[in-house]
C-alpha cells in the first residue's frame, strides 16, 4: 500500500499546488513531466508521478498494484477529483468507452 504521513500529505499538497494552474477544471502541473506528459516529482528522497503523490495526499492510500486513472484524460491533471483507482483492465476498459484504444478513431 502507498501512503504517507499526516506532514508529508500537507508538504506534498503545497509542493503540488506551488507548481499547478487551473485550466478547464484541471489542476495542470506545470513541473518537470516525463515522456508520456505525466508531472514527475522528488519528495523526501522518492520520485513520484504527480497524478499518484495527488491521490495519496488528498484521497487515500493506493493498493497495492492498482493504477491511478484520470476522468478527464490529461496526463498532466492533478486534480484529486478528477483521479480514481483502477487495475490495467479498469482502465483499457475506461479508454474504450472513452474511444481512445487503438483502432477506434
Amino acid at each position: 500500500m502507498i501512503t504517507l504521513t499526516k506532514h508529508a500529505k500537507s508538504y506534498a499538497q503545497y509542493r503540488l499546488l506551488s507548481n499547478a494552474s487551473i485550466v478547464d477544471d484541471c489542476w495542470v502541473w506545470s513541473g518537470a513531466t516525463n515522456n508520456d506528459g505525466y508531472g514527475v516529482v522528488s519528495l523526501n528522497g522518492k520520485m513520484w508521478m504527480t497524478h499518484r503523490l495527488a491521490y495519496v495526499a488528498w484521497r487515500r492510500p493506493i493498493k497495492d498494484g492498482l493504477l491511478v486513472c484520470h476522468s478527464c484524460d490529461n496526463p498532466a491533471c492533478i486534480n484529486p477529483d478528477h483521479l480514481w483507482t483502477g487495475t490495467h483492465s479498469d482502465n483499457s476498459l475506461d479508454m474504450v468507452a472513452k474511444g481512445r484504444s487503438r483502432g477506434s478513431r
